[in-house]
């Protein structure tokens, strides 16, 4: 592994391997670019290190590793048993060994690293902006290094003169993007805790580094002979936890941990090591402003758990993955507002931080600030979404006319929001329109019963596909309440009942308005609101609709539009006014079988959907 790992470019700090790295750099400095390097001392031709302008790039080894490495400009390079850097002291030379090695211009030189040797230096002397005497490439075990800086210098000059303004752009956007991820790391750090019945740390993460160490004292990476039997774990996240404890299957004699806060700098006086022959470490805790953690424990050790909690667990925890949950029993909020005043700019970037703390003992609700949010929310399976159902995450517009979210794609498959799951909507505005009449209709006309990408957008979409399949029949509640909905190319809502569930839509206007140039294409009988059972199955399962004082119109022919009756699925309208361009409020402008209304049904203008008089 090299030394090298993250450069600091104007005060901002990145990974060596950032696709962004080219991007970062504006005028080449070397004072600031190389930050990372190690103090400007290099190996003389005596053998002994002298500071200097030079700086040095250490790349640690092990005995018996191959090394391959091809020169730029002419270099030099030394096999050391440590890197021990100081003006005027004798470099610390392998067994055997008395003086540095020159490579030639442009030539390799491939080796094996003699038993004794744990670090190579390779001079690195920028000159006038120059990149001379860094090596073109640096094989370590047939593995290009990641800190290969003469490639990545000569992108970033290459680059530099015909791409000002995109690079600048790029810049603006790396930052823009730190700001987020910081502001969302702080919002997670408040309200998150973690379950202690949960093993935070990864054995198999290809990131744990096999024979290095870290310093009990300073939190730096350790890879000395004494590091040998050693791991040293990757930056396990601890947002969320208040203390740590770890065990390993080995003994962890000699061992040290230390924290780290957001931008992976040491916590001062937060490393420790352990002296004592044990398997487990309790109780370290974990400062306020520590977002990571690494440890180092035997090689050796297969089954290593680290807990959130005062005392490590009798037996080994396998790693599932992290699970967050709210620190108050009531759940948490999240703000979305798009000028910037709150944590989160959309309502995806908020959906996505709360999918990951949500429960059902822990909802999550986003509260929506006024604008114009153009999104496509995908909350269940469908079309390649990474979400599934049963989310505990509802949405509140802090004002129904100022809070719209809205999709101009008109595309069945791009209805604003796509969501079967338990939870409350409220007081939004949803708006599915299209760009252009003549290139939808096109579109429209393309639709077949495989080829739903071309149908029209609802403006609310209730389904979920795994409605057909995964009836478990939990009892839970879907709440639509005081939004407005408006379709441009189809039914204002359309919802698909799933198992167990009952939606309930209260004081809602759904407005299915066709634009006159497609009135002759799309299909007029689908209505502003369109509503099924669970299709593909003979089923006894809960499936409760209750529509309540809306307002349901439409400028085509058929109101409302029902199909898949039977099984348990049942239907109750209330106090509804429901209207129709070409059939007004009677009783045909319902298209589809009524049987699932119940008794409870009463006060519409509809008669047909009246099985009780008041």
């Amino acid at each position: 592994m090299p030394y090298i790992d993250k450069v600091n470019i104007g005060g901002v700090e990145y990974d060596i391997q950032d696709s962004n790295l080219k991007s970062a750099f504006g005028v080449i400095n070397w004072t600031n670019g190389l930050q990372s390097v190690r103090k400007p001392y290099v190996i003389n031709s005596a053998g002994k290190w002298e500071g200097a302008s030079a700086m040095h790039l250490p790349i640690y080894v092990k005995g018996g590793d191959i090394l391959s490495v091809t020169s730029g400009e002419t270099t030099t390079y030394s096999l050391l048993k440590s890197d021990n850097a100081n003006d005027n002291v004798p470099a610390d030379f392998c067994n055997g060994i008395t003086s540095r090695n020159v490579l030639n211009a442009n030539r390799t030189v491939t080796f094996t690293v003699p038993s004794d040797c744990n670090v190579v230096v390779f001079a690195a002397r920028p000159n006038n902006g120059d990149t001379n005497q860094i090596p073109e490439s640096i094989l370590l075990n047939g593995v290009e290094q990641t800190y290969n800086l003469r490639k990545k210098i000569d992108e970033i000059e290459n680059n530099e003169t015909g791409n000002t303004a995109g690079i600048q752009a790029n810049k603006a956007e790396i930052q823009a993007n730190k700001a987020e991820i910081q502001a969302n790391k702080a919002i997670l750090h408040d309200i998150v805790s973690v379950d202690n019945s949960q093993n935070l740390f990864d054995r198999s993460n290809p990131d744990n580094l096999d024979g290095y160490s870290i310093s009990g004292s300073t939190g730096q990476i350790i890879h000395t002979a004494s590091s040998a039997d050693f791991t040293l774990s990757y930056y396990v996240p601890v947002i969320g936890c208040d203390f740590l404890s770890y065990v390993s299957s080995a003994d962890l004699r000699y061992s040290a941990y230390a924290f780290y806060d957001e931008d992976y700098n040491y916590i001062t006086d937060s490393a420790s090591g352990i002296t004592r022959s044990i398997a487990y470490v309790d109780g370290m805790v974990v400062p306020d402003n520590a977002y990571y953690f690494r440890f180092s424990f035997r090689t050796s050790a297969q089954n290593v758990t680290l807990v959130n909690g005062q005392a490590h667990p009798t037996t080994h925890i396998e790693y599932q993955g992290i699970n967050y949950k709210a620190k108050t029993s009531t759940g948490c909020v999240l703000e979305v507002s798009q000028d910037g005043s709150k944590p989160f700019t959309t309502i995806n970037a908020a959906y996505a931080f709360a999918y990951r703390i949500q429960s059902k003992q822990n909802p999550v609700t986003i509260l929506i600030y006024p604008g114009i949010y153009n999104e496509v929310l995908e909350c269940t399976s469908a079309n390649g979404s990474p979400y599934v159902w049963g989310a505990y995450v509802s949405f509140i517009g802090v004002n129904q006319k100022d809070v719209i979210w809205r999709n101009d794609s008109g595309l069945y498959i791009n209805s604003p929001l796509h969501t079967s799951n338990p939870c409350l909507i409220k007081n939004i505005t949803f708006i599915a329109t299209h760009d252009d009449d003549s290139t939808f209709e096109t579109k429209y006309a393309d639709y077949t019963a495989d080829n739903q990408q071309n149908y029209g957008a609802y403006g609310l979409h209730l389904d979920d596909p795994s409605n057909r399949t995964d009836l478990t029949g939990e009892e839970y509640e879907t709440i639509v309440e005081d939004c407005t909905i408006i379709s441009k190319q189809h039914a204002a809502i359309g919802a698909g009942l799933r198992a167990g569930q009952t939606l309930i839509i209260r004081n809602c206007r759904l407005l299915m308005e066709i634009p006159s140039a497609l009135k002759n294409a799309v299909d007029s009988t689908k209505g502003a609101l369109l509503f099924h059972r669970i299709l593909g199955t003979d089923d006894t399962f809960i499936q409760n609709l209750i529509v309540d004082t809306c307002n349901i119109e439409t400028n085509m022919d058929k109101a409302i539009f029902t199909y898949g009756s039977g099984g348990g699925f049942k239907a109750d309208f209330i106090r509804n006014l429901i209207w129709s361009e070409t059939g007004g409020a009677e009783n045909d402008v319902i298209r589809g079988p009524v049987g699932m209304i119940t008794t409870k049904s009463y006060g519409n203008n509809v008669a047909a959907l009246n099985k009780t008089t008041i």
